[in-house]
């Protein structure tokens, strides 16, 4: 922008530059801790499907963006693995292995899907 500024003459100098700022802290992401996995689990088995979703984004490490895209056609159940992916070049239609602790769950949903 600064520069188109001083292409069109609006401005001489950019003070932007003689600005310090302070180190850029690393952001800490916050995962799901162990407690907060078994109440996950307890609510899956208390009738909550939706919490199923959130367990398979947990142990797959996919974002709800890439959940909703999965079609059916790329889950390979006796295999174990989704084809899915979507935000970089190297993270897109890559498998992505299904545990064993949420195959069920895959399997329900996929016998759900039309």
């Amino acid at each position: 922008m600064f520069r188109y500024a001083k292409i069109n003459e609006f401005c001489q100098t950019n003070y932007a530059e003689y600005i310090k700022l302070p180190p850029l802290e690393k952001s800490k992401k916050v995962a799901f801790n162990p407690d907060e996995i078994d109440a996950l689990w307890k609510d899956y088995r208390d009738g909550n499907s939706f919490t199923g979703y959130v367990l398979i984004m947990i142990y797959t490490g996919m974002r709800y963006g890439e959940i909703s895209t999965i079609l059916k056609e790329n889950i390979n159940l006796p295999d174990r693995y989704m084809i899915g992916g979507i935000k970089t070049d190297a993270g897109k239609n890559r498998q992505i292995p299904i545990a064993d602790k949420i195959f069920p769950i895959v399997e329900l949903f996929y016998s759900r899907a039309s």
